[in-house]
Parts: C-alpha cells; structure tokens; sequence
C-alpha cells in the first residue's frame, strides 16, 4: 500500500497553489484541478481507492468517484494564520488515517483513530488499534515520525523502524518490549510536522530490520504466561548446579543473577538478550533445577462489603473479600447474600410492602475488626465502602481499622509496618464494587496499600452512576378516569450525594435513558469497568448489556443484582449502571 494520490480541487489560484505545496511536502504526489470536472477526468484512468479528494466545502460528493476518500475543508479557508494551519494539519492527518484504513490488519480499526489537529497527530487506545497492526499499516504507507506510548516510543523513516526506547533500553530489546503492549493511549505524531510547525529531526539510526522481520521477532520473544516481574530468582547450590549442561544465555543469566535477583531487573540487565530469549533461558534454568522462581504473593488484599452488590465469581476471582450486611423483616437478623439472595430479598420485599421496609445494618466494628486482623497476619489491607449518605459502613470500618493495628506485635509487624487503608468510593452498588476491583488489579501489580488509595481518591471523581427506579403512579386517562401506571425515576449517584435525573415512561426505555446518562456525564472518556446492576428486572439488564457492549467494546463488563443494600431504597423493577474510565 502506497500513499494515495491526491486530487486537489480548489478554484482560487493562490489557494490551490499554497495547499498543493504543503501537501506535497508531506510526501504525497498531488494533481491540483480547478474545477471537480477536471478532477474526474483524472480519476478515471486510476484505481478509486488509490485516490483522495480534497475540496472545498462538500464539493467532494458527486465529484469523488466511488471508493476514493474524500476530504473536504472550508470554502472560506484564509491563507495564513492559525486556521490555516490548523486546517492543513486535520487535512494531513485525515490523509494519512484514510491510507492506514486501506490496510487489511486495521480496516475495521483505522476508524478508531482520531485526528488531533492541535497536537498534529492521530491517537488511539491498544486495545482498539493494535500496536502491530498499526506499524505494519505505517510501513505500508512508507509513515515517517514517532510512534508514542506510556512505556516509549518507536521511531519511524520513510516505512522502516529505525530507533525504539522504553526507559534505559534502546534499539530492538526496546522494540520487543513496546510490541507487548495491549492497553493504553497510543500516538503516532508524523514527519514531517503536519501542517508545517517546527520540522523534528529524524532519531539516530539503531535499528535495521525491516518491519515485517521485527515484527515476527516480537512475537516469537513472546512469552504465552511469563512469570511475573516482582518474581525472585534463587539459585538452587546443589548436585545439579554443578552438572547442568548450561548454553551461553543460562550462563549469562547466572552472572547476572549477582546483581538482579527478581525477573523485571534480571531483563533489563542483559540489553544484548530480548526478553523472551532470557525467559526461556531462566526457564530452562529451573527445568535443570538450577535455579527456583518464587512468585510473588499479593501484598495487598481488598475488603469491601455487601453493598458493592459484586458478583461472588468477580470478588474470588479477584481475591476480594467480602463483609455481609445484615438485615430483618421483623425477626431474627439474616446475612446478606449468604442466608439471603437478592431475588429472595425482592419477594420477601414484596410480601411485608404494607408492613413497611426491612431493618438492614451494615457490618458492625467488630465484624470487620476479626476480617481486618485475621488479613492483616500477611497482608496489608484496602477496604472500600460505601459513601457516608449510604450509611455507617466507611464510619465503621475506620473505627475497625484503628482498633485492628493498636498494639500489634505479631511476627509481620516486627518486618515492617502494617496498613490498613479505608477509601470512601463516594458512590454506592457497582459504583463500590468497580473501585474494589480496580484496587484488587493494582494489588496483583504489586502496589503498596497507601499508593492504591492514592490511585483510588484519584479515579474516585471520575465514577459515574445512573440508576433506574420503579414507581407506581396514578395518572388520569382520557380524562374521564384514574388508573395506576409504572413510571422509572433516573437518578445519579455522584460525589456520595443522590441526584433526581428526570423519569421514563416505559421499561423499554430504561437502558437507554441510563446509557445516555453515564455517556453524558463521561464527557467522551472510554470506561476501563463497566457495572450492571438490576432488581428483578433481569431482562432490562441483559439489553443494557449488549448495548455497553456495542458502544464501549473495550471495556470489562461486571453484571450482577442489586442486593438489599440498595435495593431497599430503589426496590424491585430497578436497573443500574456505573462505568469507571481507567
């Protein structure tokens, strides 16, 4: 794939001229035309899709043949200035998102590419435009600039890859460890500079490959499941130390193993080996019982409570533990979702409606005082709870926390100092279950207790919550009599406060108006986490499901009911959905 031909139709001399120039100096051969008559005779004798059409106003259409791209920019365009050149950067980058979509590997996400004309690039997320198929696509369209990520940046001439770096590493070890990435923003900022800014200098030449052969290493270095990074490396002195058959990278990895002792360092300190070489290398190592890979145990564990309404298989696969409420329909207490389920809630609620609502407590000081110190014996601990209108749970788990770490003197207390951190989620449901998941994630990455609060205070503001409520109102029909209606009253949960956001008319609405909502309140950000919550109302959540899937693809989506928590104050008929960007 070639970089496109482009038809400049634009009748004002100077105009023509000026833009031809500038979109010539990116690389691209251009035919400039007076009329779009001119310009579809040039067409004809070329392939369509070869071929972009860059008009003024909506000139394109009509004009353009089928199959060929088409560009169009204002017809009061100035020459000069800031709009101009900000024009000339979105037409540039529009250019090159058109030839990438012409490559088979990102035809379907070329579109998920965004024109940033103030930034002069195209940016996406990984997870939507995958980072290989992005540097095949810019290799076929002979892209010059720099390929930018959170971990580095890859540099590109003229279609080859010619620099890469991630931290101290440089040339193709960096190059492998960028390809693994899978997630995050991704930013490719071409050369030369879009719309004619300050011209950046092409990198030293450090790599030579070509990009079909560095992208087949990358995936050979990959390793299906390595081993964590945090992993230490011991070495086993016994018989077999000294009869091993050892290669030259075992025997590389053994001297290194002086100096870096855990599998992240021991990577970074043999620059001349890619990762996957010296993973299978160490691998080897241990088969020959040379050495012992001790994978780390989580530091931290994550506590919350019933009122997250977390699906059982979400909080054990993710190692949460989970504190009950308790509640009464008159009688004798019951733990919430271990001797009652939502849907046995809901019926229960529906026979004592005229005797009023059920008493529900949340778990008491000394409930959380035995889960915090049975944890704390190995682990530090994050418990999350529910925002302080919601009830006494965060008051509570504060009051267990303190009393958890007075007068420790255990054994894991004299190796260092424990910590519990207690995170007010300024939501409730999902909202609190989203944040939980979020901190047991950060926990499997080997974050300390106070850093995970800190990240959570951070995405805490960001959280949004929509949920539905059923209610039974009396309306006057024709006018002549009075009959009761189901009406769902919207309501946000945000800043731990809960906000009337209007009503619908109709069940069918329902997902929709709570989709709308959280989309609103998102302000274009993508959710990493996506709760959905129902009480009895099972198929309403299954459409909003398959809705979050078709608008935000990417994102994990957590489906569960709504427990008494908060089901007693939206009662049955009630739908709910969160979304926590990343």
């Amino acid at each position: 794939m070639n970089r496109k031909t482009v038809v400049l139709v634009e009748g004002d001399d100077a105009r023509r001229r000026l833009l031809a120039e500038r979109i010539a100096a990116s690389g691209r051969e251009v035919v400039p035309v007076r009329t779009g008559e001119e310009g579809a005779r040039f067409a004809a004798a070329f392939a369509p899709a070869s071929l972009a059409f860059v008009t003024a106003g909506d000139g394109g259409p009509g004009v353009a043949p089928d199959g060929a791209s088409n560009l169009p920019y204002p017809a009061d365009l100035p020459l000069g200035g800031p709009g101009f050149e900000r024009e000339v950067r979105r037409l540039l980058l529009g250019l090159l998102q058109s030839e990438l979509s012409a490559h088979r590997g990102l035809a379907g996400a070329a579109g998920e590419l965004a024109v940033d004309p103030e930034a002069g690039a195209l940016t996406g997320e990984l997870d939507a435009v995958p980072l290989l198929e992005l540097l095949r696509a810019l290799g076929a369209s002979n892209g010059s600039g720099t390929l930018r990520t959170p971990l580095g940046e890859i540099a590109l001439e003229r279609g080859e890859v010619i620099a890469a770096r991630t931290g101290g590493l440089r040339a193709e070890k960096a190059f492998h460890r960028l390809a693994c990435q899978t997630v995050g923003p991704v930013r490719f900022v071409p050369r030369p500079a879009a719309g004619g800014g300050a011209e950046v200098p092409a990198a030293p030449r450090e790599i030579f490959q070509s990009i079909p052969d560095l992208v087949l290493a990358a995936l050979e270095d990959r390793i299906a499941t390595p081993p964590a990074s945090e992993a230490r490396v011991r070495l086993n002195l016994g018989p077999q130390f000294f009869g091993s058959a050892l290669g030259p990278v075992e025997r590389e990895i053994l001297g290194a193993l002086q100096q870096a002792d855990q599998v992240g360092p021991l990577l970074d300190a043999l620059p001349a080996r890619a990762d996957g070489e010296i993973l299978r290398g160490l691998g080897e190592l241990v088969r020959q019982g040379v050495a012992v890979l001790d994978e780390p145990k989580d530091r931290v564990r994550v506590v919350t409570d019933t009122a997250s309404d977390l699906p059982a298989a979400a909080a054990k696969a993710h190692g949460i533990l989970i504190a009950p409420y308790s509640l009464s329909f008159g009688g004798t207490f019951v733990l919430d979702r271990e001797q009652i389920s939502p849907a046995e809630f809901y019926r229960r609620l529906a026979e004592a409606h005229a005797a009023g609502a059920p008493a529900i407590e949340p778990p008491g000081r000394g409930a959380l005082l035995s889960t915090f110190a049975a944890a704390l014996e190995t682990q530090d601990l994050v418990s999350i709870h529910a925002a302080p209108r919601f009830g006494s749970a965060l008051d509570n788990a504060r009051a267990a926390a303190e009393d958890a770490l007075r007068g420790r003197t255990g054994f894991r207390a004299q190796l260092d100092p424990l910590s519990i951190e207690v995170v007010d989620s300024r939501s409730a449901g999902l909202g609190q279950g989203l944040l939980a998941i979020a901190a047991a994630r950060l926990a499997a990455r080997g974050a300390s207790a106070p850093a995970i609060r800190l990240r959570l205070e951070e995405l805490a503001p960001g959280l949004r919550l929509f949920a539905a409520a059923r209610e039974r109102v009396e309306r006057p029909r024709f006018g002549l009599f009075i009959r009761p209606v189901d009406v769902w009253s919207l309501f946000e949960i945000a800043d731990g406060e809960l906000f009337a956001r209007g009503s619908v008319d109709r069940e069918a609405k329902v997902p929709e108006a709570l989709l709308d909502g959280v989309a609103t309140a998102l302000a274009g950000a993508r959710p990493a986490l996506v709760g959905i919550a129902h009480g009895d109302l099972a198929q309403a959540a299954e459409t909003l499901r398959t809705e979050v899937a078709r608008r935000w693809p990417a994102a994990d989506a957590i489906v569960g009911e709504i427990g008494a928590p908060l089901g007693a104050t939206f009662g049955p008929g009630s739908l709910l959905l969160a979304a926590l960007p990343g």
